[in-house]
Formats: C-alpha cells, sequence, structure tokens
C-alpha cells in the first residue's frame, strides 16, 4: 500500500518544480488512493445488494480514473513538464494536459454520481459514513487539481484548458 504524505496545497505550489512532483507522486496520489480505500470499506459495510453492487461498480471506476491520471502524470506528463522547464518552452501540443483532464473529468463525473446516488437512495447507517469518506476524498482531490492546473502546469501550456 502507498504511504500517504501531507502537505498543505500552497507549501506544495511554492516547491520546486522537481521536488513538487516527487510530493504529488509519493504523497498526494497516495492520499488520494488511501481514501478510495476508506470508501471501499465503508461500501464493504452494506448489504449485498443492487445498493452495495452500484456503489462498488462507482468507486471502482473512480479508482480506474484516478490510476489512469496517476499513471500519465507520473509516466508522461511531468517528463513532459520537466524537459519543457529545462528547454525553457511552453508547449506545442495540450494533448499530455488533455489526456490527465479527460481522466479527472471522467473521475469527478464518476464522483457527483456517487454522492447523489448516496444522497439519494443510501439511508443505513454505513451512509452517512460512507458520504463523508466521498467527501474528504473530494476536498483532497479538487483543490490538488486546480493547484496542479494553476501552479504547476500553467506555465508550460499554450492551451487555455
Amino acid at each position: 500500500m502507498r504511504t500517504p504524505y501531507f502537505i498543505s496545497m500552497d507549501d506544495l505550489k511554492d516547491l520546486p518544480l522537481e521536488e513538487a512532483f516527487k510530493v504529488v507522486i509519493d504523497g498526494v496520489y497516495p492520499s488520494l488512493f488511501n481514501r478510495l480505500t476508506d470508501i471501499v470499506s465503508c461500501v464493504s459495510k452494506f448489504e449485498a445488494g443492487e445498493e452495495s453492487s452500484t456503489l462498488t461498480g462507482m468507486v471502482q471506476r473512480m479508482n480506474t480514473e484516478l490510476e489512469g491520471m496517476y499513471q500519465k502524470e507520473k509516466l508522461v506528463l511531468y517528463p513532459y513538464v520537466l524537459k519543457l522547464k529545462k528547454e525553457n518552452k511552453r508547449a506545442d501540443s495540450c494533448k499530455p494536459f488533455n489526456n490527465v483532464k479527460a481522466h479527472y473529468k471522467s473521475l469527478m463525473f464518476t464522483l457527483e454520481g456517487a454522492k447523489k446516488y448516496c444522497h439519494e437512495f443510501v439511508e443505513k447507517a454505513a451512509g452517512f459514513e460512507l458520504t463523508e469518506k466521498i467527501n474528504s476524498f473530494e476536498k483532497l482531490l479538487v483543490p490538488f487539481q486546480h493547484m496542479k492546473d494553476k501552479s504547476l502546469f500553467s506555465k508550460y501550456k499554450n492551451c487555455g484548458n
């Protein structure tokens, strides 16, 4: 299992780029994956049935998209941005940025669906805990994504998204 690393988003954006990427890969992403694991353990408290199956599918999709973001950033986007920094250039192509953003958008769509599903259909004791776990995941994910876009990537992109 990945080990969580805690740092404020303000501190992260002030780090040198290489250090910030290392903290993101070794710290922030593992914290996000740990929060997804917490969500899975909450879902497992539900009796087997339609609710449990639907929520399990949503969480699996969230994990798939988060894993896609993680892999594309680690293996493609970060090396690309570091190369741009070294060459003192901006991106000619927005494709590496957009590939990560596509995973984020899909993850957010699924996350919103899970929140709505919990609110409308989950009234069991574990429902409140599950909603809190989902909200905790979102409270880390959204500012993290915005910080990356604004502080780590913006000066290397020629595209507006």
